[in-house]
């Protein structure tokens, strides 16, 4: 049923946007989706996951309804179909909060077992681990997380033309004080990097520009400084999109609220006239 798997995929958008109208609009479709299928495992653990982000952020007067449902229809979900990732991150969620520690990991490690580039499964496991004490395997599991979230990352900017040929880099902090970050090795487009690719460096290390994969000495001025200066910069994407560069051109390349469309930008854009 083609029309009811749109649905589905909406559902999960709406999902992740983590909000509570979004969380609440969610629930609505993926009730419209078993409508149809009750049986469909995915729409199950979509179901499940969104009674969890009601439960946990308070989003609802009837918490222990919220948690009876989501544990009800994480376990419907793997009853469903075992090979469903989204089934397993459910249910997995469900017996971490339960503390149900190793069926928590086993189902962790379904997720990753049938999807293995997904940052879900690999936060999750992250979680669980950072409860029971393990802190140097839940880092581990928390940046292979960020690795498949910044890799994607590279990938959407290539299907939104946003970057230029090899010239532009995008990093994410590992680390509380922003000195640790992942970021794209030089002279790889976009559209090949992997989660492996991505170099893991330290911004205090003087020696980082003489090793065999030393990164782009410009991209490493630029977001190595950045993330020394700025800890709660997490994330630092570096892109050329055709506007922005033709603007960046300019004498004075101050955008101005001439529309609605610049006005959203209005106050919110720093120009650094002294690059160069």
């Amino acid at each position: 049923d083609v029309e009811n798997y749109e649905i589905y995929l909406r559902a999960r958008k709406k999902l992740w946007s983590a909000s509570k109208p979004a969380v609440l609009e969610a629930r609505a479709m993926f009730d419209e989706v078993l409508a149809r299928d009750p049986d469909f495992a995915p729409a199950l653990g979509g179901r499940a996951i969104a009674m969890i982000s009601l439960y946990t952020n308070q989003w609802t007067d009837d918490l222990e309804t919220a948690w009876e449902e989501a544990v009800d229809f994480a376990e419907r979900a793997v009853a469903a179909d075992d090979n469903e990732a989204g089934a397993h991150l459910a249910l997995g969620i469900v017996r971490s909060w339960q503390k149900r520690r190793e069926e928590a990991r086993n189902h962790g490690r379904r997720v990753l077992e049938l999807s293995p580039n997904n940052p879900e499964g690999h936060a999750l496991l992250s979680n669980i681990e950072y409860y029971a004490g393990d802190f140097r395997l839940a880092i581990e599991e928390a940046e292979a997380a960020l690795r498949v979230d910044l890799a994607a990352a590279f990938r959407l900017a290539v299907h939104f033309n946003w970057h230029e040929s090899v010239g532009n880099h995008f990093s994410a902090a590992v680390s509380p004080d922003g000195s640790k970050f992942l970021m794209n090795p030089k002279w790889q487009h976009f559209s090949t990097i992997q989660a492996s690719d991505l170099l893991l460096l330290d911004a205090n290390d003087p020696a980082t520009m003489q090793g065999a994969d030393a990164p782009d000495a410009s991209a490493w001025c630029i977001h190595a400084a950045l993330h020394r200066a700025l800890p709660n910069a997490l994330v630092l994407l570096h892109c050329h999109p055709r506007y922005a560069t033709a603007l960046a051109t300019l004498r004075d390349p101050a955008m101005m609220p001439f529309d609605q469309n610049t006005a959203r930008f209005y106050g919110r854009v720093s120009v650094d006239l002294c690059y160069g």
